[in-house]
């Protein structure tokens, strides 16, 4: 559910840098996933270090308008594994209805987690949502 933000006065939403989000975006990956930043950075093959990661990369293309390489730097990957990574998301989030509810309760955590920002999307992650 999004907020009309006319309507309620007084409820002024903070704009951050995209580097800002993208951390923010990260500590709570990290919370969640109980995965540190530098298990994401290195070369891990493990299912959940992959996983986290993968769930990074997705929410900071989401979520802010940096590049595909940006974002890639941020995890030590460049901007060819940030597009595989999306694509195996999305496959999964197709298929899988469980994975789809794992997403949408992480974007519902992190606009819990500091509502005063804007978290609106700024670029479109498509999956369709079976109900």
């Amino acid at each position: 559910m999004k907020l009309n933000y006319w309507l309620i006065p007084g409820l002024i939403l903070k704009s951050i840098s995209d580097k800002q989000k993208q951390e923010m975006i990260a500590q709570r990956v990290t919370e969640i996933t109980g995965i540190s930043l530098t298990r994401m950075r290195n070369n891990i093959r493990d299912r959940d270090v992959v996983d986290a990661r993968r769930l990074l990369m997705s929410m900071s293309f989401i979520y802010t308008q940096m590049t595909l390489r940006c974002i890639g730097m941020f995890i030590n990957k460049d901007h060819s594994t940030v597009i595989h990574h999306m694509k195996k998301l999305k496959d999964l989030c197709e298929i899988d209805q469980r994975s789809r509810i794992e997403i949408e309760m992480f974007k519902i955590s992190l606009i819990k987690l500091n509502d005063s920002i804007d978290w609106t999307e700024k670029r479109e992650f498509n999956y369709n949502i079976l109900v």
